[in-house]
C-alpha cells in the first residue's frame, strides 16, 4: 500500500507522486497526461503552474459526485443496458490526522482531507 499526502502542491508534482506510487506496487500506468477541454492545456508532468489544494471544497466535490450517483442509481432503474456506478470509482480510502494521532479510514466520509491511500489489491485484483 502507499500513501500519497494530500497537500497545495503543483499538478507536476502530484502526478510525479502518484505515478511513482503506483510503479512501487508494480503497476504499469499509462495515461494521456494532456488535459481535455481547456484552452491552454499544459501535460500534468509539465504543470507548475497550478498547485492549489483546498480540502474542504475537495470533499464537498467529492459529496457532491456521491449524491450524483444515488440520483443516477434511482433514475437508470428502467435502462437495461450496461452501466459502471460511481461509487467503485470513488472507492479508494482516504487517511484522515485527527487528534494526536492518523487514523486510516475505511470510508470516504472525509474524502479530500489527509492523504489518498492507494491499495494495491484495489487495482491488481490480488
Amino acid at each position: 500500500m502507499q500513501t500519497i499526502q494530500l497537500q497545495p502542491r503543483s499538478v507536476a508534482n502530484f502526478y510525479q507522486a502518484v505515478m511513482d506510487a503506483l510503479a512501487s506496487l508494480d503497476l504499469a500506468i499509462v495515461i494521456n497526461t494532456v488535459p481535455n477541454e481547456v484552452t491552454e492545456p499544459i501535460p500534468f508532468e509539465r504543470d507548475e503552474t497550478h498547485n492549489a489544494y483546498d480540502a474542504d471544497y475537495a470533499n464537498r466535490f467529492w459529496r457532491i459526485l456521491q449524491q450524483s450517483e444515488r440520483i443516477f442509481r434511482e433514475f437508470r432503474s428502467f435502462f437495461r443496458g450496461k452501466v459502471s456506478p460511481i461509487s467503485d470509482k470513488l472507492s479508494v480510502k482516504a487517511s484522515c490526522q485527527e487528534g494526536k494521532g492518523d487514523k486510516s479510514r475505511g470510508s470516504l466520509a472525509r474524502f479530500g482531507r489527509g492523504d489518498l491511500t492507494i491499495p494495491k489489491s484495489r487495482f491488481s485484483g490480488t
